[in-house]
């Protein structure tokens, strides 16, 4: 049985499970729309968080979900396309939530600061708020070749295997000390 289509929210389709339910993002750590927690905060470039990737968790998965994979953006970083702050993919289709205690039974992509893994917030201190976008996309497939990938190879990679995607925006702001 296909998700079924049940409307268009903010320009993209909303995937409904076999259940019944949206496909879903959420996380422990913050509310969709409100600050992301100090301690998940980069370490380094005068930012003193923990670099701690927060806790998070998804539900109404699509039917035929193979894999997932996720991505963070700043959009508001005065860089074309924003600050990638993670790359995630190959994440069990059995699983269901993702965080620091998760096993590594993923791959981990390059991010904006030139590294694999999770960079927190970070903006400059100009006060400004930054938005991060977590987006979590539904595959077809099990399994995406290759280590290390960027964001756009990573969305080239999955297009045409999309089956749904789930968003959560967290925000962070930085001041001068």
């Amino acid at each position: 049985m296909m998700p079924r289509v049940v409307g268009l929210v903010v320009g993209s389709l909303l995937v409904v499970s076999a259940a019944g339910q949206p496909f879903t993002l959420r996380s422990p750590d913050f509310r969709n729309g409100a600050p992301i927690p100090a301690i998940d905060a980069y370490h380094g470039n005068g930012c003193t968080g923990r670099n701690v990737a927060p806790m998070l968790a998804w539900a109404g998965v699509p039917l035929r979900t193979r894999s997932f994979a996720l991505t963070v953006v700043d959009p508001d970083a005065p860089r074309l396309g924003g600050w990638v702050h993670w790359v995630v993919y190959n994440v069990p289709a059995t699983w269901r939530t993702l965080g620091v205690r998760s096993p590594h039974a993923f791959d981990e992509g390059t991010t904006s600061f030139g590294t694999r893994g999770y960079g927190g917030p970070c903006p400059p201190t100009n006060g400004h708020v930054h938005h991060y976008v977590f987006t979590i996309y539904a595959l077809n497939l099990a399994h995406l070749a290759g280590h290390g990938l960027t964001r756009d190879v990573l969305l080239r990679a999955m297009r045409g295997h999309i089956l749904g995607t789930a968003r959560l925006i967290g925000t962070f702001r930085r001041t001068a000390s």
